[in-house]
């Protein structure tokens, strides 16, 4: 929220403002999502590459990190608009958020002048350029740049703060300049900083770089140079996207120069001005997400490089099985004779990076599931039937937590199960039914909010807790009955080729697909419509009461925004799991061929989906106020008790005290 008079906000006040508000949260949120999932995927291959890095990488790498950055404080932003501008994070996150947003967009453009700079140097001067083009000048100039990022986006550690707006009624992350001039310096710095300079720069870079690929080819030289010339498309075609992204952005900053020098002025301006920023910000950030699909599409040698680096993970035909490989399907079939059957070498990257992840899940999720577990058990007011659906699921997660670090172990030894056979059978079994408790549990807390909401008097009597843990015992036996193949027909097998001892699933290949089969429309399918269409609903019951002005169910409202971003959390770090189990099942029955891809993807999802876990009580504190309230309280309960404890140990020693020196004398 900038800073902006009320006779502006009363100009502006238009109906476009809430098409912008509808449009900013799922369009935001899908940068997000594009935007973590490809900067993460560059990072891994700049930085797991076995080449030496060259500067461009650096330069690369470096400019996918500040985007990762920028993107993974979206939530915030998104959280906050569908609120209505009110922020719940504190004024340190404020702070935080928007010097991180800032910085990434300075720099961006330095770190795209460096690189063309580079590639400057590289195809006009190739002889001339060695020393400078050294990888220890340019971290050295990574490192300034991030400086002078960090500077330049100082000033919304001084000027952002929350502050409440009563004729709002919210508590707004608010950019209040206590001068006009610092507005107009702002935009100044912007205009020049990430545009006059930086701008003509990478242009003149640019043409001389295209001026000598072209005399190149008229000259038809060897291919000598031929890499230095696919970096150099690279960094153009990304450059020219940052300018088309942020251009928009930049004209929006210069008219709102002019219009606080008054050379344009009045509603239509101001308003042309305040939508045009939102609309022109929005798709700068988008930029972020557009970066790493430039990576993979244009550049040759990024994509060379990401197939050696995930070389390891080759899908291969079970016929030409090494002695040095075995399977990795975690959940899936792992001895049946299935043509389409994917192998993964010995030396692949799943066993470095893997475990570690596992134990840092499985250590937050222990500690976060317990807090929320406490707060929700321990404190004194009965639990909602909302919170009892919650309670449950911190349940399902801790139990999945609990079991990860068996199966990391399993994963650092190269799939060698180290353990007995009844914790073979145990760990895959909870892991299973965790997945189909959770969103069971998520489509009772759908159907509550549904009935809350929606029909708050006719269905009152379905709301009640005693009906509430009916259900969850209902889950918890359902799940039961579903993980129960699992826990049959997982059995530790030894592979003469590989000398492993694996914990596998040993179905016949027809049994092995029907159970996939019911296991998608059960614990996917179903789940999924009966979701979509309460929260539906939902929305359109928040809708109607916010046009009708209708206050007296806010505590419902509150508890609704945290089902929610439960809910978008989960269905984010799963349905990628359920899409990957869906094309398994069409690569067994010979509908798909085994593609390495497929075999990439089957294991990130599932370990991505392991996250969900850690998540879900992150979003219980940032999304809660009800469950922020209940921490409060019972963090108060036992200092009282703590407190009270230390002064009756203080009056029993003093009493002791005094009893013994009656006695001595």
């Amino acid at each position: 929220m900038e800073n902006n008079t009320t006779a502006e906000f009363v100009c502006n006040h238009t109906d476009a403002w809430e098409w912008v508000y509808t449009m900013q949260p799922a369009y935001m949120s899908i940068i997000c999502l594009l935007g973590v999932i490809g900067n993460s995927f560059v990072l891994c291959v700049l930085c797991l590459q076995k080449r030496r890095s060259s500067v461009a990488d650096i330069y690369l790498s470096n400019l996918a990190a500040a985007d990762l950055l920028m993107v993974s404080c979206l939530p915030f932003w998104v959280s906050t608009i569908i609120n209505k501008f009110h922020w719940r994070f504190g004024e340190f996150m404020c702070q935080l958020v928007n010097i991180v947003i800032g910085m990434n967009y300075y720099c961006s453009v330095l770190f795209l002048t460096v690189v063309s700079m580079d590639r400057y140097m590289a195809l006009t001067k190739p002889l001339s350029q060695g020393r400078q083009r050294q990888a220890f000048w340019a971290h050295g100039i990574c490192v300034t740049i991030w400086i002078v990022g960090i500077f330049l986006s100082f000033p919304a550690v001084l000027f952002r703060s929350v502050q409440f707006f009563p004729h709002l009624g919210i508590d707004a992350c608010y950019l209040d300049y206590p001068h006009e001039g610092w507005r107009l310096r702002y935009n100044i710095t912007v205009n020049i900083v990430c545009f006059l300079i930086p701008v003509p720069i990478a242009l003149f870079c640019s043409y001389h770089i295209i001026k000598v690929i072209l005399k190149r080819q008229k000259m038809r030289r060897s291919n000598s140079g031929s890499a230095e010339r696919k970096a150099a498309y690279l960094v153009l075609i990304v450059l020219a996207v940052f300018i088309l992204c942020w251009l928009p952005y930049q004209i929006l900053i210069f008219f709102d120069t002019l219009d606080h020098y008054e050379v344009i002025s009045g509603c239509t301006w101001a308003y042309v001005l305040d939508i045009g920023n939102q609309l022109a910000t929005y798709l700068g950030y988008s930029n972020s997400a557009l970066n790493p699909f430039l990576y993979v599409i244009v550049g040759k040698n990024f994509r060379e490089r990401a197939r050696e680096v995930f070389k390891p993970l080759q899908c291969r035909r079970k016929d030409h099985i090494h002695s040095n490989s075995y399977s990795v399907k975690m959940s899936g079939n792992q001895s049946n004779t299935s043509e389409n059957h994917c192998i993964v070498d010995n030396n692949s990257l799943i066993f470095t990076l893997v475990p570690p992840y596992i134990l840092v899940i499985s250590v937050l999720g222990i500690i976060f599931n317990v807090f929320v577990l406490m707060v929700f058990c321990l404190h004194k007011k009965a639990c909602t039937v909302a919170e009892i659906y919650l309670s449950n699921l911190a349940g399902a997660d801790l139990a999945l937590v609990c079991f990860l670090p068996f199966w990391a172990e399993y994963t650092r030894k190269g799939f060698d199960w180290p353990f007995s056979e009844s914790l073979c059978k145990v760990t895959s079994a909870v892991i299973y039914m965790n997945a189909f408790c959770s969103i069971y549990f998520l489509v009772l807390v759908s159907i509550d909010r549904y009935v809350a909401l929606v029909h708050p008097l006719s269905h009152e009597r379905m709301r009640r807790p005693f009906y509430a843990k009916l259900g969850c015992l209902f889950v918890w036996g359902l799940g039961l009955v579903f993980a129960l193949p699992v826990f049959i027909y997982r059995k530790l097998e030894f592979k003469p080729q590989s000398n492993l001892t694996q914990c596998s699933l040993d179905l016949p290949q027809n049994q092995y697909l029907a159970s996939e089969v019911i296991t998608i429309i059960f614990s996917f399918i179903i789940p999924i419509i009966i979701i979509s269409s309460c929260t539906v609903r939902i929305f359109q019951s928040l809708n109607n009461r916010l046009m009708e002005g209708l206050n007296s169910k806010k505590m419902e409202q509150k508890a609704t925004t945290l089902i929610l971003a439960v809910l978008l959390a989960f269905l984010i770090c799963w349905v990628p799991f359920h899409v990957t189990k869906i094309l398994d099942v069409l690569q067994n029955t010979g509908i798909l061929k085994c593609h390495i891809t497929l075999t990439i993807v089957q294991q990130i999802s599932t370990y991505f989906a392991f996250f969900n876990s850690v998540l879900n009580p992150i979003l219980y504190v940032i999304a809660g106020n009800n469950f922020r309230r209940r921490a409060k309280e019972l963090s108060k309960q036992w200092n009282n008790k703590t407190t009270e404890t230390f002064s009756l140990m203080s009056t029993r020693i003093t009493t002791l005290r005094l009893t013994k020196s009656q006695a001595t004398l």
